[in-house]
């Protein structure tokens, strides 16, 4: 099929977060098939000018409004400063002969009605900074989406991804004014994944209900990341029962996986811990673990992590119990010599995602390589789904036999030597097979209607 898409991809091109390889390998595979991509995408340091991303991809970056964050950066440094000579304790430490884990630094404590106003103040601010830039960066795109679609000819849909969030509200104004079949790729969820520290607040949710609102009675096509998070979009909003699909995220193929270290037996967390992520159960079972099996090779690798996360030293943690000698921190690493660490290890630690609706992008990394894979988490949900596909199931933290039972399987399967085929043995998760099941449903819409405001633009325009 020759057609035209015009893409709204913020996070696209050479260089962007894992996360932003999903339109990547997408736009690739729909160029293949004989699509011609026109992609939207903001500006980074050094891509300011429109660039080829390959034969049949085309990219226009589009610079992200910075005019607000000037003067919100000015109040935040005064607001910083007023709070640190307010805030107790002191910052984590990591000395030699420490008596145990230091006390967490912290924020400020908050005191009294004043306080607590100043603080929903500030975070308000914080959000109309973030709402200005986003909902302004979508405005520019969906011009320039008008100004390609007249300088290229009618694309057959538009397709907008996100995070950002307010992205897709360049899609609502395109198919608006174009009147062609709008596709809106949910990366995360909106409205009804679970509130973080930015949808707490009430501003934040009341802009979000109301461009919510907007995307989803103008969109063609919801597309989520799982089954979960489309059959949550469907219960917030029941006229997605029909519009809302479910397209999995996925890994990229690699020329050459190593195998795990048969010199050692190597655990490795690689990547952030999140405030949400607890890795004291972890630690404390890879302690079991060696004192039970006398494991001498044991190595604990922690990389590209915060040293202190939530203000405790991961290695006052590992000096407590008995781990410190087989335990390795390192600062963030380039994406090559993580993936490098991820193949080395005989166990790969995964932490699931906030809330039941997501699967992090690490599962994906680590089910084509050929060592296990612990994950840790909730077992009812998204990543518990992607876990039992490849045999695997999901380990509360609350659970420490749960633990003690994933680290003694990828023992014995290091002992063994068993690592004859990837943990993904049929390729089930790879980008190839979601990319062929996004241009399935972008032929599918190429020739639907669309809805909504979008609909009665289309019916106004000349024949």
């Amino acid at each position: 099929m020759s057609a035209r898409l015009l893409l709204v991809s913020y996070h696209f091109g050479p260089g962007c977060d894992t996360g932003g390889l999903r339109w990547n390998a997408m736009a690739e595979h729909l160029a293949s098939a004989g699509w011609h991509v026109d992609v939207i995408a903001a500006a980074r340091l050094g891509m300011d000018e429109p660039y080829d991303f390959r034969p049949g991809v085309h990219v226009r970056p589009v610079p992200v409004p910075t005019g607000l964050d000037r003067a919100v950066k000015a109040i935040a440094n005064i607001k910083r400063g007023i709070a640190g000579r307010h805030r107790g304790g002191s910052a984590a430490t990591d000395q030699p002969g420490e008596s145990g884990p230091p006390s967490p630094a912290g924020p400020p404590r908050v005191r009294g009605a004043g306080a607590r106003l100043y603080s929903e103040l500030m975070g308000n601010l914080d959000v109309v900074t973030q709402w200005r830039s986003e909902a302004g960066w979508a405005r520019r795109a969906a011009r320039a989406g008008l100004e390609i679609a007249r300088r290229n000819g009618l694309p057959v849909v538009v397709a907008v991804s996100s995070p950002p969030l307010t992205t897709q509200l360049a899609g609502v104004r395109l198919a608006r004014s174009l009147g062609v079949p709008y596709l809106a790729d949910f990366r995360d969820p909106w409205g009804f994944k679970h509130p973080d520290a930015v949808q707490s607040r009430l501003l934040d949710r009341a802009l979000s209900a109301r461009a919510q609102r907007q995307v989803f009675g103008a969109a063609s096509l919801v597309v989520c990341n799982t089954a979960r998070a489309a059959e949550a979009a469907t219960l917030h909003n029941p006229r997605l029962a029909v519009h809302a699909v479910a397209v999995p995220n996925g890994y990229d193929l690699r020329d050459r996986i190593g195998r795990p270290d048969p010199a050692a037996f190597r655990v490795a967390f690689v990547g952030w811990l999140y405030d949400f992520m607890d890795p004291a159960p972890l630690l404390e079972a890879c302690a079991r673990l060696r004192e039970r099996e006398r494991l001498e090779s044991l190595r604990v690798e922690f990389v590209g992590t915060d040293p202190a996360p939530r203000g405790v030293s991961l290695r006052a943690r590992a000096r407590d119990l008995g781990l410190e000698p087989y335990f390795e921190h390192r600062p963030r690493v380039s994406r090559e010599e993580a993936l490098r660490i991820q193949d080395r290890a005989a166990v790969q630690v995964v932490f699931d995602a906030l809330g039941p609706l997501q699967v992090p992008m690490k599962f994906y990394d680590g089910v084509q390589m050929y060592g296990d894979l612990l994950l840790i988490g909730q077992q009812d949900s998204a990543l518990g789904d992607a876990g039992a596909k490849v045999g695997l199931s999901v380990c509360s933290p609350a659970d420490p036999a749960a633990l003690d039972a994933a680290l003694a399987r990828g023992l014995a399967r290091w002992r063994a030597g068993d690592y004859a085929r990837p943990l993904d043995q049929d390729g089930s998760f790879s980008r190839v097979k979601t990319s062929e099941r996004m241009r399935e449903l972008l032929e599918r819409l190429s020739g639907a209607p669309p809805r909504g405001r979008a609909a009665a633009a289309a019916s106004r325009s000349p024949a």
